[in-house]
């Protein structure tokens, strides 16, 4: 309910952004048993919450932690995540971002001390729906573009983390219980953005991982 995030601040009417999260069904039946969740830290944060107030022109930090079941082992791994280009279209809460911050840099160094070779893919179509299956195709270079050197994280839509393989080439298996993380760093707009009727803009994501779960008697699911 936006209004409580209403007036937070009695001593100021500087304009401020909020991130907030929308509980949404996107068919992620895996993530939902294993724990995929998006956290977010402002500045002034001491912990990692799921909604948070940045001033304009802000660095924040954003983490996607799939946390694997105790039941079973998870492989081909990959975290998607719409940044901040989500919408809401049905349902009790609906909403579209008012505001969208642009990415810095991504954090890979929790995988990669588990012997993981991440690979990172931006794309820069805006909204784009990462429960439908071929938006989530990264052999689709319509959609997907490889990070390089050169890549300009600033135009990046949406996001996605390839945790398939490890870095001698064999497949990574996430062992039951464990988890991997990700890390994100945003800006806040400078300009553009302004509050009305004391309620601070908000803006979405959407994240999903696509895995393939093994019990401890070997069988995938």
């Amino acid at each position: 309910n936006t209004k409580w995030y209403s007036d937070l601040d009695p001593e100021t009417d500087d304009e401020r952004f909020i991130y907030s999260e929308a509980r949404y069904d996107v068919e992620a039946v895996t993530a939902a048993v294993s724990g995929l969740n998006k956290r977010v830290m402002a500045k002034n944060d001491s912990s990692w919450v799921y909604t948070a107030t940045v001033s304009p022109g802000e660095i924040y930090r954003y983490r996607l932690r799939f946390m694997n079941s105790y039941t079973a082992n998870a492989k081909d791994m990959v975290l998607y995540d719409s940044l901040e280009n989500y919408g809401v279209t049905d349902g009790a809460e609906k909403g579209t971002s008012e505001w969208h911050g642009t990415l810095q840099a991504v954090d890979v160094s929790q995988p990669k001390s588990k012997g993981i070779l991440p690979v990172v893919y931006i794309s820069t179509k805006a909204a784009l729906r990462l429960d439908d299956v071929e938006n989530r195709d990264l052999t689709n270079t319509e959609i997907w573009q490889k990070v390089t050197d050169k890549t300009d994280l600033s135009k990046a839509a949406a996001i996605a983390v390839d945790l398939r393989s490890q870095e001698s080439g064999k497949d990574y298996i996430l062992p039951a219980g464990e988890s991997v993380t990700v890390g994100l760093y945003m800006k806040a707009p400078e300009t553009g953005v302004s509050s009305t009727e004391k309620k601070y803009p908000e803006t979405w994501n959407n994240v999903y991982i696509s895995n393939t779960q093994t019990d401890i008697e070997g069988v995938e699911n």
